[in-house]
C-alpha cells in the first residue's frame, strides 16, 4: 500500500504543478515491482482487491506519465526544461524523429496526444513520422494534424 500511496502523491504533485516534479530515486523499478505482486495475487476476497487496486494504480501510472510527457514535450519546445528532473525512459522521447524544437522546412507543427495505435504515415512535408502507439505525444505537420483530430486519432496538446 505505500508504494501505491507514493504512486498517487506523484500523481497529484504532478497534476497541481505547472513544472516537472522530480521523482524520487528508483521510483520506477519500484513501481514495476510493486505491479508484479499485485499480478500474482488469486482467489478470495484479498484477489478480487488486488485486481482493483492493479487497475487503479495501473490508471494512475498512465495519467502520470502523460501529464509527464506532455511537461517534457512544452519545455523541450519552449526551453525551459530541465533535464535533471527526467526518468531513464523519458530521455527516449527526444530520440531523432521523435521531437523536433524547429521546423527546418518552415512547415507548421503542432503537438500532439495519440489517441490510438498510428502506423508510420508520411506527413504533408514528405517526411515519414511514426509509428507511434496509444498516448505518444509526437509534434506534427499541422495539416496531418487537422486530419488526425478530426478523425478522433490525435488530441492537440495547447500551451
Amino acid at each position: 500500500m505505500a508504494v501505491y500511496r507514493r504512486i498517487l502523491d506523484a500523481w497529484i504533485a504532478e497534476r497541481g504543478s505547472e513544472n516537472l516534479q522530480q521523482l524520487p530515486e528508483g521510483f520506477n523499478d519500484e513501481v514495476n515491482s510493486y505491479l508484479e505482486g499485485l499480478g500474482g495475487r488469486e482467489g478470495g476476497i484479498a484477489g478480487r482487491l488486488a485486481k482493483e487496486e492493479l487497475k487503479r494504480a495501473k490508471q494512475a501510472i498512465i495519467e502520470l506519465k502523460l501529464l509527464r510527457r506532455e511537461k517534457i514535450c512544452k519545455g523541450f519546445l519552449t526551453g525551459t526544461l530541465d533535464l535533471m528532473g527526467l526518468l531513464e525512459d523519458e530521455r527516449g522521447l527526444f530520440k531523432e524523429g521523435y521531437v523536433e524544437k524547429k521546423p527546418q522546412d518552415g512547415t507548421k507543427r503542432i503537438l500532439v496526444r495519440l489517441l490510438r495505435d498510428v502506423p508510420s504515415f508520411v506527413g504533408v512535408d514528405l517526411k515519414t513520422y511514426g509509428p507511434y502507439k496509444t498516448e505518444d505525444v509526437a509534434l506534427l505537420p499541422a495539416q496531418n494534424v487537422e486530419a488526425l483530430v478530426k478523425r478522433g486519432i490525435a488530441k492537440e496538446i495547447r500551451r
